[in-house]
């Protein structure tokens, strides 16, 4: 068990993802208070909707690996964590001896293409790395604001984020969410369906041709 506590999240997702760590309970007892996380991080890359609740000790473990490193910095380390992120980072805070919680305001999509623009995030490679997967989406609305057509691939993981930050109401609804969205708005709006269990599905009959889904 120790060896599997050096590892990684990310190493023991690819480990539970190539079937060496067995299934069900077994893998539950060789992960043991890693189990919840790993296997959270392993329904997130095969798709599956499906979170267990994360309680005060495996934040605490998370919070210890962020200590340590893990999960970078920055936007790096926010993306990697996800929906998570706020609890791990203000156990972080409390570990390392900060005297308050806070919340951490998630910054908008625009919000961050501001910035770019102000030369916060650098260019090239360091802009990527910083951004990380929110790097396309980002530089999409950059080049939107500075009146370039240009735009990068926007996968299936990039229409995820968008639909979750939807759902979190950063696009507004109705009218607001459909300007907002543009030419994205009835493919991330199936994502949202999706996410949420509806069935409803818009046509996509002229999908931009940068979106590779």
């Amino acid at each position: 068990m120790e060896s599997l506590n050096n590892k990684s999240i990310e190493e023991l997702v690819n480990l539970v993802i190539k079937g060496e760590l067995a299934n069900d309970k077994e893998r539950e007892n060789k992960l043991g208070e890693l189990y919840k996380i790993v296997q959270n991080k392993v329904n997130e890359k095969l798709g599956c909707s499906f979170r267990y609740e994360l309680d005060e000790k495996s934040i605490e473990i998370l919070a210890k690996r962020v200590i340590r490193g893990e999960f970078g910095s920055g936007i790096d380390r926010k993306n990697k964590l996800g929906d998570s992120y706020n609890k791990i980072q203000n156990k972080v805070n409390e570990i390392l001896g900060y005297p308050k919680k806070y919340e951490i305001k998630e910054k908008s999509i625009e919000e961050y293409a501001k910035e770019v623009i102000r030369g916060a995030y650098g260019s090239g490679e360091e802009r990527k790395n910083k951004l990380g997967d929110l790097y396309p989406i980002v530089q999409n609305k950059v080049n939107e604001i500075l009146g370039s057509s240009y735009r990068n691939e926007i996968d299936a993981k990039s229409i995820e984020i968008l639909a979750k930050r939807v759902i979190k109401g950063e696009f507004g609804s109705g009218v607001d969410r459909r300007q907002n969205l543009g030419e994205l708005y009835n493919v991330v709006q199936n994502k949202v369906n999706e996410i949420l269990g509806c069935s409803t599905r818009l046509e996509n009959e002229s999908l931009p041709i940068y979106i590779k889904i």
